[in-house]
């Protein structure tokens, strides 16, 4: 999606329970995701696991390369980090990503934007419905 001010952008959003099936992590997931996933207490895992999909989504979403990229190639910092960052910027410099602030979404959503072509993106969402339209999708 090609934004108002020139740059390309990729937005996406997961279910936690859609990446929750045996396989995805060999995948889906980088070795050193992979490995700080398994460093992880298990009840978290769902929901860090899904942050990154949503990220890799985002990131080739903006490239508009879809799933030409192998997402386990795409290696970013952890949920929880101050700001999400590749862990190889070197591939796709200017490349800024930002998780989805989704409150007051329902339980179990995760998202991510990305945004090529900046050092940093700050997300804000004022739409007071946006629980209503993930929930209820046009």
């Amino acid at each position: 999606v090609g934004s108002d001010i020139g740059h390309d952008v990729g937005v996406d959003l997961e279910s936690i329970a859609a990446t929750a099936f045996a396989g995805f992590d060999d995948v889906a997931l980088h070795d050193l995701e992979r490995a700080e996933l398994d460093a992880m207490p298990t009840q978290g895992r769902p929901a860090v696991r899904a942050a990154w999909w949503s990220r890799k989504e985002a990131v080739v979403k903006a490239l508009g390369d879809g799933l030409r990229t192998e997402p386990a190639t795409i290696a970013t910092t952890p949920p929880g980090a101050t700001r999400p960052r590749l862990l190889e910027p070197h591939r796709w410099p200017r490349l800024a990503l930002a998780d989805l602030p989704l409150q007051p979404c329902p339980p179990g959503i995760v998202g991510a934007v990305c945004v090529l072509g900046v050092d940093d993106v700050r997300v804000v969402i004022e739409r007071a419905d946006l629980a209503h339209d993930v929930a209820h999708p046009a």
